[in-house]
C-alpha cells in the first residue's frame, strides 16, 4: 500500500529529480524509491550494528525490578480505571 508524505525541497533538487526521470524514462515516484533503498543499502553495508555493543547496558538500572514492576503496574491500573 502506497503512502503519501510531504516535504519541502529545494527547486533545483526538484528540477534534478524531474530531469532524472525524464533521462531514464521512469516515473519520479519510482525514482526516489530506488534512490531511497539504493541509499539504505549502502548505509547498512558500511555502519554495520552490533547489538551487543549497543544493548550491553540496559539492563543495569539503579530500581530494583520490582520497583519497575510497580510503577509500570500502576500506570497500567489507572489507563484501566479511566474508562469506567
Amino acid at each position: 500500500m502506497d503512502k503519501i508524505i510531504s516535504t519541502r525541497l529545494d527547486e533545483s533538487v526538484v528540477y534534478l529529480i524531474a530531469k532524472m526521470a525524464q533521462k531514464l524514462h521512469v516515473s519520479k515516484k519510482s525514482l526516489l524509491e530506488n534512490a531511497v533503498r539504493e541509499f539504505v543499502s549502502h548505509v547498512d553495508k558500511t555502519d554495520s550494528i552490533d547489538v551487543f555493543n549497543e544493548t550491553h547496558g540496559l539492563w543495569c538500572r539503579k530500581e530494583s525490578s520490582q520497583n519497575t514492576r510497580k510503577k509500570i503496574r500502576s500506570v497500567f491500573e489507572k489507563s484501566m480505571k479511566r474508562y469506567y
